[in-house]
């Protein structure tokens, strides 16, 4: 019954690890979207960046 219970844990930390990897990704690139717009937006009110690449 201890092998049984052993596997069942490692499978629900293994679950939770990919919840928590899949949140960060989301995260990351959430928050990489929103620094592109700022950035664009930044060089827009300054004038410059009209076909600049800023993920470059």
């Amino acid at each position: 019954m201890d092998a049984v219970n052993a596997v069942q844990s490692a499978k629900a930390q293994e679950v939770c690890q990919n919840v928590m990897m899949a949140t960060q990704a989301y995260t990351l690139k959430s928050v990489t979207q929103l620094q592109e717009k700022m950035m664009a937006q930044l060089f827009k009110s300054m004038g410059i960046g009209q076909n600049l690449n800023i993920k470059a």
